[in-house]
């Protein structure tokens, strides 16, 4: 399970990745429905920002449009999860939650071992 500075070191790579990607959209991988770690995706949902905290052993993920959070994701790590930004064409296996972007990378939660989990938070 990643300890309190493995969370910050994610939440630092996500803030630096994601500093100049603009994204579109939220997936899932199938076996992620099936366990009911499904977020319903506002019908209005435009280009939005991600920046990311740690908090103890959880990282928070604040979705961002026109400069203001209007979602915020709760997620665990599980055992050996971790986040990775690649090319829509060449995602990592294991991937489990997916933020896509404009210029066709995807920020990707991938977890072998499933154990990590997330949740919407307001």
């Amino acid at each position: 399970m990643p300890e309190l500075a493995e969370i910050k070191i994610m939440s630092d790579y996500i803030n630096k990745v994601c500093s100049n990607e603009d994204f579109t959209s939220i997936s899932f991988s199938e076996s992620a429905s099936n366990r009911g770690l499904r977020i319903v995706q506002p019908s209005d949902l435009q280009i939005f920002s991600i920046t990311a905290e740690s908090r103890g052993k959880e990282l928070i993920l604040s979705l961002i449009q026109g400069g203001h959070p209007f979602m915020k994701i709760r997620c665990s790590m599980g055992m050996s999860g971790h986040w990775n930004l690649s090319n829509i064409d060449n995602r990592p296996k294991h991937t489990h939650l997916l933020f896509n972007t404009i210029s066709q990378k995807s920020l990707c939660l991938v977890d072998t071992r499933r154990f990590a989990k997330w949740k919407v938070i307001y």
